[in-house]
């Protein structure tokens, strides 16, 4: 059996209409009815959660983390929650990798020990952040041991803005990992392993930065050229992985860092989606490929296809976040049109309900190497009208 599981925070129109052309069974909760009503092709929970138990290697795909715990309730342990929360928790995901990684330092601590870390016998620089979490929150890079409680404050009044908002298999911050800091490009690629155990890469994004400091998911870029050194630089790192765990019908989204001396790391790994908030989206923007087809289907993309007379442009995807001052009741409107002008074109405009969620928008378009300087630096304070 497929499944596809629909859940909050956001679900795009274009998801929602790539599985009703399918016919994808889609779990029937009141949320997914709000969404599609008879277009979408529903099986009751007991149903499903039966047809899922009976497989080895059932093919399951969640918009959003939320769903983990549905699946923790209805499976059984040994089965696909098991394999989730080895990637879901940094801590569990660090012990796969150690047999590849075996000098890669990391260590976990529980949020209570969190102010009696002794930063300066800590490698440096360091990365600290909760061992389940998502979309980059309550997460630092320490580079000298003098930031260290600068960085303590600014996770604690981010984990009190998003208190309540994600379940706890989502973002659990009772336990934080301190890792060393890998240097290099960051790369994220959604990826979906077949019934063989095949990776079947069907988005890959480059993740830039303002700065070393920074651990924003401001821009991620794309492009033909992109894609083609994505699939053939990681492939060796995918395969392993697929093996290591024994991945049979997973998609996932993938963080991996490019070292300067050409090795691959993977940062991360989120279970059972794609990118998150449906900014997947933009491999169906960006070069018609509906990621969500491939994947249900079980097909692989001639990527030569998808790519051919699209060389030279390049693509993107651009969150207008929150300042860690603000927030949303606090604010009465949000210039979209002038955020949208940091863009050559935009493709396409989704706001954000930012008196639920810390951000703005999601932006698709397109831009230039000359653009990407004032997308990472703009302030979206500029662009607030507070009451």
């Amino acid at each position: 059996m497929s499944l596809v599981i629909l859940d909050e925070p956001y679900v795009s129109e274009n998801l929602v209409a790539s599985i009703a052309r399918i016919g994808a069974d889609v779990l029937d909760t009141p949320f997914a009815r709000s969404l599609g009503g008879p277009t979408l092709a529903f099986v009751g929970e007991n149903e499903a959660a039966r047809a899922l138990a009976a497989e080895r290697h059932p093919l399951v795909y969640c918009n959003s983390e939320n769903s983990i715990g549905w699946l923790d309730e209805r499976l059984p342990a040994e089965g696909l929650p098991a394999t989730v929360a080895r990637f879901k928790d940094k801590v569990r995901f660090r012990e796969l990798l150690a047999p590849r990684h075996p000098d890669f330092f990391y260590r976990a601590v529980p949020l209570a020990g969190l102010g009696d870390l002794d930063p300066a016998a800590l490698p440096s620089p360091f990365v600290i952040k909760p061992a389940v979490g998502f979309f980059s929150m309550a997460v630092r890079r320490v580079a000298d041991p003098a930031d260290w409680p600068a960085a303590l404050e600014a996770i604690r009044l981010e984990l009190d803005q998003v208190a309540g908002h994600y379940p706890s298999a989502v973002l659990d911050a009772g336990t934080f990992i301190v890792e060393a800091c890998v240097e290099g490009e960051e790369y994220a690629l959604d990826v979906h392993y077949d019934a063989d155990g095949a990776p079947v890469v069907l988005n890959v994004l480059h993740h830039r930065f303002r700065s070393p400091e920074d651990t924003s998911d401001r821009l991620y870029l794309t492009s033909a050229e992109i894609v083609r050194e994505g699939i053939e630089r990681f492939g060796g790192e995918l395969a392993w992985l697929g093996e290591a765990a024994g991945l049979r019908n997973f998609p996932m989204h993938v963080e991996f860092r490019l070292e300067p001396d050409g090795g691959v790391f993977p940062i991360e790994v989120n279970p059972l989606r794609f990118a998150g908030w449906c900014a997947a989206d933009i491999a169906q923007i960006a070069w018609g490929l509906d990621s969500y087809a491939y994947l249900l289907r079980g097909w692989r993309p001639d990527w030569d296809a998808y790519l051919d007379g699209l060389e030279g442009r390049l693509f993107c995807l651009a969150i207008a976040d929150m300042p860690p001052e603000v927030t949303g009741n606090r604010v009465a409107s949000f210039d979209y049109m002038g955020f949208g002008r940091l863009f050559r074109r935009v493709l396409e405009m989704r706001p954000i309900d930012y008196r639920r969620f810390r951000n703005f928008a999601f932006v698709f378009g397109e831009t230039d190497e000359r653009g990407i300087p004032g997308i990472l630096a703009a302030d979206t304070r500029d662009y607030i009208t507070l009451r």
